[in-house]
């Protein structure tokens, strides 16, 4: 770092990074504690990993992603706190921020400024804020994905050196153990070695890159057989998940959905017009300058071939994890190359880390408080061994290790638990959220309402948005779906068959 902190005291510049760093922290964690792990996938995971930690690894292949549940387990066996696992995985999201904007420093020369207001611009964006609180594997995702993106840029430009390139083969290896997605990852930089990179393969080469990629399999393939749930476990799963058919709570829907105008939309209504319109100013600025640095060469071409590809597929904010720093450093570039004095360029910057926090009270902490902890403790006084939910699993970290929750995704499992003798159904609203209308025939009285309650963190637009891919939606659609299901009324409510 010190090539681009030399304009200013080392002391004082590591003084307000170190208060930087700890203030993007605290934007990823504010009210994570009123919160929980309302989404589904986060409560999933947290209970997955409980299991995992009781010795039950019957789940460990779920979404196949056994990497994430691997590199968790130990965090949340040595806190057994879902908070701590939240703080881990804000501190991945900012550790992979701040990998990606010293790359981009040290080959652009930042001083002490840049890299700091860069840092603060790329860091407060409100997806990278989005998925830091989701216990999930996006965080870890987007670090592997940093960490592989710098190893093939330096190949790029040291492609005499190969260990740069089998690093990155390496990591994105283990990638495809952490999450499925990876294997689009694999596409991208394969389109890039082969349209851009022209760098010559040898059968070395080639089948060193063959043995990288088979060994994670083998591995899993071992593990599944040596903890007894199936040598084949995982195969099934990674297939299913990444060709077949995602696990969709509601309707099939399929993974190709054409849709040229989601991601567009999304970036006008939910994130900084500074990222897009500074790469327009951008593409204007650099021209063919910016086809000539290999680094803005291939940030431009991920950039595109994602956005595209993602386009033609399932639709959810997630499925743009790996571009979003990107776009946002392009978009910094773009506004520190127009033809104005500098110090209107760092009052736009300035303006654009405040429009980042507003939009992020907007749409992320305005929806933190949640009513899951007191149904808990409700639910304590009754100690139940079982209850069964509509779909929501957000009550979940808060229930006593002896009550059992499970999931009902129509009416006929609500009514086999009746008959089996279950006594408590929460009405989890969630369900309004996979736009599913299965439980709105089931009658109750208000004498059977234990508690009722609105849970406002369902109302959270990231969650209907995340939900596209489930529900098939598009854009207008998600968030009308969204607008009636807050007059319609999001609540939870426990009712007794008694």
């Amino acid at each position: 770092m010190k090539k681009f902190l030399e304009s200013h005291n080392p002391c004082i510049s590591h003084i307000l990074l170190g208060i930087l760093l700890m203030g993007l922290f605290f934007l990823r964690v504010n009210k994570l504690w009123e919160t929980g792990v309302f989404d589904y996938d986060s409560a999933k995971n947290s209970i997955i990993l409980t299991e995992l930690n009781s010795g039950n690894f019957a789940n460990l292949f779920h979404h196949a992603s056994p990497g994430f549940y691997l590199i968790y387990l130990p965090i949340h066996s040595l806190f057994n706190n879902f908070l701590f696992l939240e703080y881990f995985t804000a501190l991945l999201n900012l550790l992979a921020i701040w990998l990606l904007v010293l790359h981009f420093s040290r080959l652009f020369h930042f001083n002490s400024n840049m890299f700091l207001w860069l840092l603060a611009f790329v860091g407060s964006a409100v997806y990278q804020i989005v998925s830091s609180r989701y216990l999930a594997m996006e965080a870890l995702s987007l670090l592997l994905f940093v960490l592989i993106f710098i190893h093939y840029h330096k190949s790029l430009v040291r492609p005499e050196n190969n260990r740069y390139i089998i690093f990155a083969q390496i990591i994105l290896s283990l990638g495809v153990g952490v999450n499925y997605k990876f294997i689009l990852v694999i596409l991208v930089f394969w389109g890039y070695e082969i349209l851009f990179a022209k760098r010559k393969w040898n059968l070395k080469m080639l089948f060193t890159s063959a043995f990288i990629f088979v060994a994670p399999f083998v591995f899993y393939t071992f593990l599944g057989w040596l903890l007894g749930i199936g040598w084949d476990n995982y195969g099934k799963h990674f297939f299913v998940q990444a060709f077949i058919k995602d696990m969709n709570p509601n309707e099939e829907v399929s993974k190709f959905n054409l849709d040229l105008l989601y991601y567009v939309k999304y970036f006008l209504y939910f994130e900084n017009p500074l990222s897009w319109i500074g790469i327009i100013v951008f593409l204007f600025a650099y021209q063919k300058k910016s086809w000539a640095i290999p680094l803005l060469k291939l940030s431009l071409f991920v950039v595109l071939a994602f956005f595209l590809g993602m386009s033609l597929l399932q639709k959810a904010p997630r499925a743009l994890l790996f571009i979003f720093p990107l776009i946002y450093i392009i978009g910094f570039l773009g506004i520190f190359a127009l033809p104005i004095k500098k110090w209107i360029k760092y009052g736009l910057i300035t303006l654009g880390i405040a429009l980042n926090i507003f939009l992020t009270n907007e749409n992320v902490w305005k929806y933190s408080n949640s009513s899951y902890p007191e149904l808990a403790s409700v639910l304590k006084l009754k100690s139940p061994k079982k209850i069964i939910s509509t779909a929501g699993l957000g009550v979940s970290p808060f229930l006593s290790p002896t009550t059992q929750l499970q999931i009902a995704l129509t009416r006929e499992e609500v009514k086999q638990y009746k008959a089996s003798g279950g006594k408590y159904l929460l009405f989890d609203s969630y369900s309004q959220i996979i736009n599913s209308q299965e439980f709105e025939e089931i009658k109750y009285n208000s004498t059977q309402i234990l508690f009722e309650k609105e849970e406002n963190s369902l109302a959270s637009p990231y969650l209907f948005l995340e939900h596209s891919e489930y529900t098939g939606l598009n854009f207008e659609e998600t968030l009308l779906l969204r607008k009636k299901a807050i007059e319609n009324g999001l609540k939870i409510r426990l009712i007794t068959f008694d």
